[in-house]
């Protein structure tokens, strides 16, 4: 109470956020009317003034460089995929190249200028089981080389069977080599962030 009988101006009410994590409130005092504004908060816990149009903020340049590294790790996790997974012409390649040097063991010349992709060319044209056969015929290898044949038809169908096996998992290993180190970096932004707030507001842990 001042002097006079005048009343003492009560200044505004600081501001204040209420709406758990979701949204907060602050009321400007104004002399002629309060006006209330609507406050946004983001998932990495920074609040922000929504835009009348409703459209998402633009993006900081830290995040379109982060949004830049993960494309490019995507790519390169991608072409590994391309590369080392195994698939059936890959094993087709391996059976070829096998029965090339099981043949060799009995006709030291056996294919001798011929381009793995020409042997290879040929005998998917054949059918692997026909020339095998005629292979065999050629370089005249007789029961003699029945064990080696069967175990390189061993390994093929061996290799068929877990074939779909290995490419799921392949590809679940490709999304953990994705999101993991993705999910890690959020984790280390929030423990950094929370660090960070604990040291501004003074409240130390003891």
């Amino acid at each position: 109470m001042g002097n006079g009988g005048e009343h003492e101006k009560i200044p505004p009410s600081p501001p204040f956020l209420k709406g758990g994590d979701e949204i907060g409130a602050v009321e400007g005092m104004k002399e002629d009317s309060p006006q209330e504004i609507v406050l946004k908060k983001s998932a990495t816990g920074d609040w922000s003034v929504p835009h009348d149009n409703g459209s998402p903020p633009a993006p900081t340049p830290w995040q379109r460089f982060m949004r830049g590294v993960a494309a490019l790790y995507l790519l390169l996790l991608a072409g590994a995929f391309l590369l080392l997974v195994p698939n059936q012409e890959r094993i087709e390649r391996t059976m070829v190249f096998a029965v090339t040097e099981e043949a060799k063991r009995y006709e030291g010349l056996a294919f001798a200028g011929e381009s793995p992709r020409k042997i290879f060319d040929e005998a998917n044209s054949r059918g692997f089981a026909p020339w095998i056969a005629h292979v065999r015929s050629t370089f005249k290898i007789g029961p003699e080389g029945d064990s080696g044949f069967a175990a390189i038809e061993r390994d093929y169908n061996r290799s068929l069977s877990a074939l779909p096996f290995q490419q799921v998992g392949s590809v679940v290993l490709t999304l953990l080599l994705f999101f993991a180190p993705a999910a890690l970096f959020r984790l280390l932004k929030r423990t950094v962030r929370y660090s960070f707030d604990v040291r501004i507001s003074g409240n130390f842990p003891r």
